[in-house]
């Protein structure tokens, strides 16, 4: 779960997850949601929770993966461009073509560069993974290091073809210097987008 501080006061809650017991209180400290973001038509489990605490906030999500969102009971959720006015200045959705999970990026500005907040299109995990669990994620391609899992090339991907030829130009075109990701480690490198793109030729 990532928290993004809006111009107008309150949160983005890319990925809303429940923590515990604490997580009203973790989340509280950083700001009152607003905004609650599906980047995927998978990633919507705690929703309900954190709307239950806070009714006000809108759920958002890609356009692929609204359809997806209200089959799981999430008749309320609308377009991330419906949330588009309250992101900081030189935010911007990118919304995968070529999905069936109707994957969504969220574009940031920064000093450094753009960052791209990204949920299943790319993991990152670092730390060492061993027993059943290691097995089944090195298996899956989600680990070591940067990866693109391959549940994502089976189950968010609906054109291999078009999700490559998009992600590539977005690459090009948005040169991003940071990647946060929903599994793993923050990623900062000034060839980030030689290595994702390496890496989507590779792997997509």
């Amino acid at each position: 779960m990532i928290l993004l501080r809006l111009p107008a006061g309150g949160v983005l809650v890319h990925s809303p997850t429940w923590l515990g017991e604490d997580t009203v209180a973790q989340v509280e400290a950083i700001g009152e949601p607003r905004v609650l973001f599906a980047p995927n038509h998978f990633h919507h489990l705690s929703v309900p929770r954190f709307r239950e605490r806070w009714p006000g906030a809108m759920i958002v999500a890609g356009r692929d993966a609204i359809a997806g969102l209200k089959k799981r009971g999430h008749e309320s959720a609308v377009p991330v461009d419906v949330a588009t006015p309250l992101l900081p200045p030189g935010a911007h959705w990118l919304e995968c073509q070529g999905t069936r999970a109707g994957e969504t990026l969220l574009s940031l500005d920064g000093q450094a560069g753009r960052t791209w907040l990204a949920c299943d299109a790319f993991f990152n995990v670092q730390r060492p993974v061993t027993g059943v669990v290691g097995f089944a994620l090195r298996a899956l391609k989600t680990t070591p290091g940067l990866c693109i899992g391959q549940t994502f090339n089976w189950l968010a991907l609906r054109d291999r073809r078009v999700y490559r030829e998009w992600v590539l130009a977005a690459l090009d075109r948005e040169k991003p210097t940071a990647l946060w990701v929903s599994h793993g480690e923050t990623v900062t490198r000034p060839d980030l987008p030689e290595v994702l793109s390496q890496l989507v030729r590779a792997r997509v």
